[in-house]
């Protein structure tokens, strides 16, 4: 499965260097609360493709 997603700024703003952590926990959050056991298994790397988002 792959997944894009397009995020668009509100207004001008500066990415951190370590953008993609922040990123990456943003993302497991909203999972997490929508589907935690898919959430859980993609942190624990136990999901069929051992998917890791960001690394």
């Amino acid at each position: 499965m792959q997944i894009e997603i397009k995020l668009l700024a509100a207004e001008k703003s500066l990415l951190g260097f370590d953008y993609l952590h922040q990123l990456h926990s943003t993302l497991m959050q909203t999972l997490t609360s929508r589907n935690p056991e898919l959430a859980k298994d993609i942190h624990d790397g136990s999901h069929k493709n051992r998917l890791k988002i960001f690394v």
